[in-house]
């Protein structure tokens, strides 16, 4: 504990000089960085009704968590700690639709605020548990689904560690084609123009994210 404590002390001191000492783009989007493994949920009907989502925040913004609200860095987290966290992040992501992107042909699919869920703290990392609804179940027989994870203004960048899974009823029928994001020239330049944008401005295009995310293609073949 005593070791924990004081490494939350140590870490806040250097956020407290980074911020002030640091040159502007390590200031500048992306300014949170987010670890995502996922899973989509089937129904009894075979659509995809959910995408369940483990989402890590790096060591430094989990620290940085914990000594704002006085967590054991190395955890575990009491039940409270985890209700609160979890539910504070659900309300925050909501305008970033919780990272996630569920889309067919160009168009998004609605999604609901994340019910279930819970926060877990261990070695100085920091995970958010939830599972996020669609409003309206999505065959996916019909023409391939695409999930995405991003915040559109890119001041966050989320990375999926591994393909995405399907679970549920006839998930065996599913194909899964997982693309993880390349940057390319045009994409490096514009990654470095975005360095430069303060946190607290909206880049010129608001869905920015969506030009540095993994790509998981799923279509699931009738029965």
């Amino acid at each position: 504990m005593r070791h924990s404590a004081l490494r939350v002390v140590l870490l806040a001191a250097a956020l407290l000089f980074a911020d002030w000492f640091a040159p502007a783009p390590t200031r500048a989007h992306p300014y949170i960085f987010i670890t995502v493994k996922a899973e989509m949920l089937l129904d009894e009907q075979g659509r995809l009704e959910a995408v369940r989502s483990s989402m890590s925040m790096n060591e430094t913004d989990s620290l940085y968590i914990a000594s704002e609200y006085g967590l054991d860095p190395d955890g575990p987290l009491w039940a409270e700690q985890s209700k609160f966290l979890f539910e504070l992040y659900a309300k925050q992501f909501a305008k970033w639709s919780w990272v996630t992107h569920v889309s067919r042909a160009g168009r998004a699919a609605p999604l609901s605020a994340p019910l279930i869920g819970s926060a877990r703290m261990k070695d100085a990392v920091l995970t958010i548990d939830w599972t996020v609804p669609l409003k309206e179940p999505l065959q996916l027989s019909s023409a391939p689904i695409l999930l995405q994870f991003f915040e559109p203004t890119f001041y966050a960048e989320a990375i999926v560690s591994e393909a995405p899974t399907v679970v549920g009823p006839g998930a065996e029928r599913c194909d899964v084609a997982f693309t993880r994001f390349e940057p390319t020239a045009e994409t490096k330049r514009l990654r470095l123009a975005l360095s430069l944008v303060p946190p607290d401005v909206t880049p010129d295009d608001p869905m920015v994210g969506r030009r540095f995310a993994d790509r998981t293609e799923v279509r699931c073949k009738d029965v």
